[in-house]
C-alpha cells in the first residue's frame, strides 16, 4: 500500500534523549507512584520485576531485559507510561497463574511460547503465542492440573520424529479429559479495512498540520473497498484539495466499488473557551466534533464508517468457521473439545464514531449459526478470549466467555461448565513441579 511521501512527514524530529531504561532497571517505588499503585505499589512491582528475572532465566535469554524487542520490548521500555507498567503486571499475573498450575514434565512448550513472545517473527507470532499462554492462566485459576499438549504421549521424544498432533491444553476434571485448542482468529478484510483506514489518517492529518489548516472530515468507506478505489483518499490531490476548501463532498463513480466510497469536509469549529461554545454553528456545521479552549496544538476532526452490512456479517463468520474448521484435526474425536478463540482486533469500528466488542458483535452469529449447524457436533463449546492487557490492577483485564454447543455429540462435564462460568472452582492435589516462587501481586 502506498503512503503519504517524505515531504509530508511534519513530526518532530527524533528526540535525542537517551532510551529509557527497561522495567527491570527503574526504582519500582518511582514505577508505582507513576503508575499510582498506592501504598503496597513498590513492593507489587518488586515481585514483578522478580518474576521477569526467573522468566529470563528460564528461557536462557538474559540478554532481552537489556535490549528488548517486539511488541513486549515496547512495553518493557514503557512507551506507555502507567500503561506499560499495568500491561507488564497483568501478563506477570497470568503467566505466574499457568506456571503454577502447569502439570509436570512440560516445561520445554512454556519455554517455546516464553521465547516466541519474547522474540517473535512478527506481530501476529507474537499475539498467537501470547493468547495461548493467556487461556492457559484463564484456564489454571478455574481448573488444575492444566496439562499442555495432552495427546503427546509421555514418552515421545524429538527423535521420535513429527510430533503428534494434540490441542494445547487439557484439563482432568472427574468425568474426564477435556481438551482445549486457542486459536487466533485474523478477519482479513476488516484488517485491511483498517491498515487502508491508517493510511488515511495519516496522510490527511500530516498535510493538513503542514498548511496550519484544520478540517472536520467524514469517510464511508464500506469494508472490501478495493485499494485501488481507495488510494485517491490519501494522494496528495485529496489532501489538498480538503485544505484549499472549507467544505465539499465527493462519492466514487458507478462501477468503481462494489458499494460507494464517500468523503465530505467541513470546517473545524474552535471556539476560546467551553463556556462560549455556539451550539447552533456547531449544528449547521454538522454537529460533533469541534475544539475549545486555548492551545489546541492541532484541529482535525476524522470519523470514518465501515458501513458493515449483512454480507460482511457473512464474511465475517466464513472467516471464523475456517480458522475453529483448521482445529478440528488436532482433537480426540472421543474427548469434550473445545476452541478458545481470541481476536486480532478486540473492538470492531460498527459506525464513524461507535465501537462494539468483537464478540458482543460475533459471539451470537455462533449461537444462531453454528451451533444448529451438525457440521459442529464435533465441538462441545467455544471460550471467547476479552482482555484489556493495560487494564489497572483494580479493573478485571481478563475474562473467557463460555458459549456451549447445545447439539454436541459430547457436552462438557458439569465439573467443568461449574469452573468455566465462576460458579466454583476444580483444583486436584498434586505434586507441582518446581515454578519460580515470586508471585507478581497479591491475591
Amino acid at each position: 500500500m502506498s503512503i503519504a511521501s517524505d515531504d509530508d512527514d511534519t513530526s518532530p524530529p527524533a528526540s535525542v534523549d537517551p532510551p529509557r531504561p527497561g522495567f527491570h532497571e527503574r526504582d519500582a517505588s518511582a514505577i508505582a507512584e507513576e503508575a499510582r499503585l498506592g501504598e503496597e505499589g513498590p513492593l507489587q512491582v518488586e515481585r514483578v520485576q522478580d518474576f521477569y528475572r526467573q522468566i529470563f532465566e528460564l528461557v536462557e535469554d538474559e540478554v532481552w531485559p537489556g535490549a528488548p524487542v517486539g511488541p513486549f520490548g515496547d512495553q518493557w521500555r514503557g512507551v506507555g507510561g502507567a500503561q506499560s507498567t499495568f500491561y507488564l503486571m497483568n501478563v506477570a499475573t497470568v503467566l505466574w497463574e499457568l506456571m503454577r498450575n502447569a502439570s509436570p514434565g512440560v516445561g520445554r512448550t512454556i519455554t517455546q511460547r516464553l521465547k516466541t513472545v519474547l522474540r517473535p517473527t512478527d506481530d501476529h507470532s507474537y499475539e498467537e503465542a501470547l493468547v495461548e499462554l493467556e487461556i492457559g492462566g484463564m484456564i489454571a485459576s478455574r481448573v488444575s492440573p492444566v496439562l499442555l499438549e495432552p495427546l503427546v504421549p509421555d514418552s515421545w521424544r524429538p527423535s521420535h520424529g513429527e510430533q503428534p498432533m494434540s490441542p494445547d491444553y487439557g484439563v482432568r476434571v472427574p468425568e474426564g479429559l477435556v481438551t482445549v485448542e486457542v486459536t487466533v482468529w485474523h478477519w482479513e478484510a476488516y484488517a485491511a479495512w483498517h491498515r487502508m483506514n491508517q493510511t488515511i489518517h495519516t496522510a490527511l492529518s500530516a498535510r493538513m498540520l503542514k498548511r496550519g489548516i484544520a478540517r472536520n472530515v467524514r469517510i464511508e468507506l464500506p469494508i472490501g473497498s478495493p485499494q485501488e478505489a481507495v488510494e485517491y483518499l490519501w494522494s496528495h490531490e485529496f489532501c489538498d484539495r480538503v485544505c484549499d476548501t472549507e467544505s465539499g463532498n465527493i462519492m466514487t463513480a458507478d462501477g468503481v466499488a462494489p458499494r460507494p466510497i464517500r468523503a465530505s469536509w467541513r470546517p473545524m469549529l474552535h471556539f476560546p473557551d467551553p463556556d462560549n461554545i455556539d451550539w447552533n454553528a456547531v449544528a449547521a456545521n454538522g454537529g460533533l466534533p469541534f475544539a475549545a479552549g486555548p492551545n489546541i496544538g492541532q484541529m482535525f476532526g476524522y470519523s470514518i464508517n465501515p458501513c458493515i452490512g449483512d454480507d460482511d456479517r457473512n464474511d465475517a463468520l466464513g472467516s471464523l468457521r475456517n480458522s475453529i474448521d483448521r482445529k478440528k484435526r488436532q482433537r480426540d474425536p472421543n474427548l469434550p473439545h473445545f476452541v478458545a478463540l481470541a481476536s486480532t482486533f478486540s473492538q470492531i469500528a460498527l459506525g464513524p464514531n461507535e465501537f462494539g466488542d468483537t464478540w458482543d458483535v460475533f459471539g451470537p452469529l455462533i449461537k444462531e449459526r453454528l451451533w444448529p449447524n451438525p457440521r459442529y457436533k464435533w465441538l462441545s463449546g467455544v471460550l471467547h478470549h476479552r482482555h484489556s492487557r493495560v487494564a489497572a490492577p483494580s479493573d478485571l483485564a481478563y475474562f473467557n466467555d463460555y458459549n456451549p454447543n447445545p447439539n454436541a455429540a459430547i457436552p462438557a462435564p458439569d465439573t467443568l461448565v461449574r469452573a468455566l462460568t465462576g460458579e466454583a472452582e476444580f483444583h486436584l492435589m498434586w505434586q507441582r513441579p518446581r515454578r519460580p516462587e515470586a508471585r507478581p501481586r497479591d491475591t
